[in-house]
């Protein structure tokens, strides 16, 4: 069962579909922009340092998305963002635990995992610093 704590968001909405995109056709790579680098894990110092190697490297993502998003034929129209909202709330709620089927569990780092859920009815990616709470 899960709980959201996070709002999703136009910019993760683009983010998330220049990324699919990208997936589904690997061959219109030359089209956009290089990708950012990712931070390594001990770029951060941990010190909660304002604004973090992490912060920054996501608004460079968000500035990548945009720039792609023309090349490929991406907008995000705001009838695309409710549909999404909408979709969001339905399999998730602060309010009520609700059942989702874990499909996969991926080692990323030494205490940092990739959880995969089975979704009805879409694919939603978790902004960075999302929060969910499993039992």
């Amino acid at each position: 069962m899960t709980l959201l704590l996070f709002k999703l968001n136009e910019d993760d909405q683009l983010l998330h579909d220049v990324e699919q995109k990208l997936r589904e056709n690997p061959d219109i790579e030359s089209l956009v922009p290089a990708k950012p680098d990712e931070p390594l894990p001990q770029d951060c110092c941990g010190l909660s340092c304002e604004p973090c190697v992490f912060d920054i490297y996501r608004k460079d993502l968000i500035v990548w998305a945009k720039e792609c998003a023309e090349p490929l034929g991406l907008s995000c129209s705001k009838k695309d963002d409710d549909e999404q909202k909408r979709s969001a709330t339905e399999i998730f709620s602060r309010k009520q635990y609700r059942s989702l089927k874990l499909i996969g569990v991926e080692a990323l780092t030494h205490d940092t995992n990739l959880y995969r859920f089975e979704l009805p009815c879409a694919s939603i990616d978790f902004p960075l610093c999302s929060h969910l709470i499993m039992r």
